[in-house]
């Protein structure tokens, strides 16, 4: 009920207090659940308890169900700050998700709120924006991956077997989540696309290395791209029958686009939902990428880290829970290395 004090430490190493009514839990909705495909934890990085504990609680899934896909969602903080030890915190998150979890959608606090200004902005509603907006934007994410693929009763697609094809390696595991279009709530019913603007408009954001469909260089082209991909998934929903197929090799097909190691035929794939709209989009199209976009965030959370280490800052804060500076530079030797891995794509 207190919290962990902004400090890692405190959450993990209390970690075992919650650990049983958490998995008790966990295992009283498995028993009620008529098959499991994929546990999906969300926390945040900057605070104690949401990456203390939730980097506790997400290696007991993994030990409790070793068969099971593990998709974690994490929340990069403010580059503003937070927490002053927010920093320090992502980090130990980081190296322990990276052997527990199976694949990391990241997500970032700025980019969520610059998010969440431009759809205000597009309201016409005079108001600032709030957790709730951010929320909302990160959910209406999630949900358009997460929704079924398919309306037939007999049809099952499990979500690993979605993502295999863009995780070909354990160790590249970061996933970033592109959608189109960004519209307010109120600007829907006014608005149409056709697929070949919206596959164009994500095209661009790719280049671009950015998740918002506004602020965009368009005079880049494909070979100046900003980022590289080991393999792109693309989810289509829609009552439109239209073969967007085309328009994927043209804007998608691009060798500049992928790291040197994946086949031409690997470079991208495509799952159509035809059957059902998505919320009151006419047309929503979803693109999940591992790529190098989130390589800037972590780089920065390196960086910082290594600025109050070398300075001795705050670790006597982490001491108190028996987390040693060995801890911490395991963890840097774990995340240098995942930086160093996708920088070389």
């Amino acid at each position: 009920r207190l919290g962990s004090g902004n400090n890692w430490a405190c959450g993990y190493r209390n970690g075992s207090l919650a650990e049983e009514n958490i998995l008790n839990s966990l295992r009283w909705q498995l028993e009620h659940a008529d098959r499991v495909d994929t546990i999906l934890p969300i926390l945040s990085l900057a605070g104690g308890t949401g990456s203390g504990l939730g980097a506790y609680v997400v290696e007991c899934v993994r030990d409790e169900l070793p068969r099971s896909f593990l998709l974690t969602t994490i929340v990069v903080p403010y580059t503003s700050g937070e927490v002053v030890v927010q920093n320090y915190n992502s980090l130990l998150t980081l190296s322990h998700l990276y052997h527990s979890a199976d694949a990391l959608f990241v997500f970032e606090n700025d980019i969520l709120q610059q998010y969440a200004k431009k759809l205000v902005s597009y309201s016409g509603i005079d108001r600032s924006t709030n957790i709730h907006d951010m929320n909302n934007i990160l959910t209406r994410h999630l949900c358009s991956f997460l929704q079924p693929i398919s309306n037939k009763p007999q049809s099952i697609c499990e979500i690993n077997y979605l993502l295999e094809s863009i995780l070909p390696h354990s160790f590249y595991k970061l996933l970033t989540l592109r959608c189109v279009p960004q519209l307010s709530d109120q600007a829907l019913d006014f608005s149409t696309y056709k697929w070949s603007s919206l596959i164009k408009s994500l095209s661009q954001m790719y280049i671009n290395n950015s998740y918002l469909d506004e602020g965009l260089n368009w005079s880049l082209k494909p070979n100046q791209t900003r980022t590289k991909s080991i393999g792109n998934l693309f989810l289509a929903r829609s009552y439109d029958k239209e073969d967007i197929d085309k328009d994927l090799k043209q804007f998608f097909n691009h060798e500049t686009f992928y790291s040197s190691f994946i086949s031409s035929s690997d470079y991208y794939y495509l799952f159509n939902y035809r059957d059902k709209s998505y919320l009151n989009y006419e047309k929503y199209l979803s693109l999940i990428s591992n790529c190098q976009t989130p390589v800037s965030a972590l780089d920065r959370i390196v960086n910082k880290s290594w600025q109050l280490f070398g300075q001795k800052a705050y670790l006597h804060h982490y001491f108190k829970y028996d987390i040693d500076e060995q801890e911490f530079l395991n963890s840097f030797v774990q995340i240098e290395q995942v930086i160093k891995s996708y920088n070389q794509l």
